[in-house]
């Protein structure tokens, strides 16, 4: 969908940002403060632990699973998520924030120093993909318990997940809508921008589990904007004037 739009330059343009993404956030903390930030808004004392378990798993990955078959006794099973529409990502998966698996595998073969760039960054990769992985299931596992409640079952519990998983997908940066090839060449992270640009356009659409889950997304992210900058002013010594009629 939408890929040869620009020809050969925009399909290059396109391959050359799904490595210079990766690249320039890689070792960074985007997933698990930006990505991730609707899971510490909803449940700190969660996010901090699945950081935590994440950043051990790199050195042991026992302990990446073991974390994973707590959340799959804790709900459905991942499987179920999976099924749905929950995005998950693994060693092989592709993703703009993760470093191709192809490009990986090149430098693996190409002496000791490709060896190293291979593993320093597949390292990377996981310590993305294992954060977001975890707050993903959990949030979809409180979801699914939340329906169960309220007397959802079969079918129906069914479909409402399925409509839950897209909205998750997108509190943590992810569509299942594909870019375009203008968007994969000009953006720098074309499929995180177009879930905003959905979530957006989803907070407007009532009577729906979508447009109910990006309301109130939006609504916990601009308390925490708002909180960002009450303390920041605090911190200097201003008053936050919380009318936007006055002048700043």
């Amino acid at each position: 969908e939408g890929r040869g739009r620009l020809g050969p330059i925009g399909d290059y343009a396109a391959a050359v940002n799904s490595v210079m993404t990766p690249l320039r956030v890689s070792f960074d903390l985007s997933a698990t403060f930006q990505q991730g930030m609707r899971m510490w808004l909803t449940n700190p004392k969660a996010a901090g632990q699945y950081w935590w378990t994440e950043m051990r798993s790199l050195v042991d990955d026992k302990v990446y699973d073991g974390a994973l078959l707590r959340l799959n006794t804790d709900g459905p099973g991942l499987d179920y998520h999976v099924s749905r529409g929950l995005r998950y990502t693994g060693d092989a998966s592709q993703g703009e924030f993760l470093m191709p698996r192809s490009v990986l595998d090149r430098a693996g073969r190409a002496g000791p120093i490709g060896r190293a760039v291979n593993t320093t960054f597949t390292k990377s990769n996981q310590a993305f993909s294992r954060t977001l992985n975890l707050y993903r299931v959990h949030m979809a596992n409180s979801q699914y318990q939340r329906l169960a409640a309220a007397g959802l079952e079969g079918a129906d519990l069914d479909e409402a997940m399925r409509q839950s998983t897209r909205g998750i997908n997108r509190m943590f940066g992810w569509t299942e809508t594909t870019p375009t090839t203008i968007e994969q060449a000009a953006v720098f992270a074309p499929r995180y921008t177009r879930a905003s640009v959905e979530t957006l356009v989803k907070a407007l659409e009532f009577g729906t589990i979508e447009g109910s889950m990006a309301r109130t997304h939006m609504g916990l992210l601009l308390a925490e904007g708002a909180a960002a900058v009450f303390l920041l002013n605090e911190l200097r010594g201003y008053e936050t004037e919380w009318d936007p009629r006055e002048a700043n």
